[in-house]
């Protein structure tokens, strides 16, 4: 419960954070991942006294769209969404690609991908034609 909570409570309840950050104002960030198939990355957002300021599941469009191409990195990517679910390399293209999963418009898959120096150079949004039609709960 924001405003009431601390990362005890929250870890009790949502279990081991995927990955703990602590953030440039100060506050610290747990993320709960449930990908690849539970399509959810909640992230709780902590302030410096260790009481929970919000929690977000940040799998959706609206979340995705902030991330600007040829601006971001891979450092600004993995605080707004989180580690990815998946992870590799397109040689040819000489870029690292990270994969989320979400459930838009039926169930989604997006990719960041990064050149050589850690910069966001495209986010590609796709059906995920393996899961149409299968329920992943």
């Amino acid at each position: 419960m924001p405003g009431k909570s601390t990362a005890a409570e929250a870890e009790a309840r949502l279990g081991e954070p995927a990955q703990r950050l602590k953030l440039a104002n100060g506050d610290s960030a747990l993320y709960f991942s449930r990908l690849p198939y539970g399509r959810a990355m909640y992230v709780v957002t902590l302030g410096s006294d260790g009481v929970m300021k919000s929690i977000e599941q940040r799998m959706q469009q609206a979340t995705f769209a902030k991330v600007v191409a040829n601006s971001w990195t891979k450092k600004e990517v993995n605080e707004l969404l989180g580690p990815p679910g998946n992870q590799g390399r397109l040689d040819r293209q000489k870029r690292d690609w990270w994969e989320y999963r979400y459930a838009g418009i039926g169930p989604r898959i997006v990719f960041a991908q990064f050149s050589d120096d850690g910069v966001v150079r495209e986010m590609v949004d796709v059906a995920d034609e393996d899961r149409i039609g299968i329920r992943d709960d």
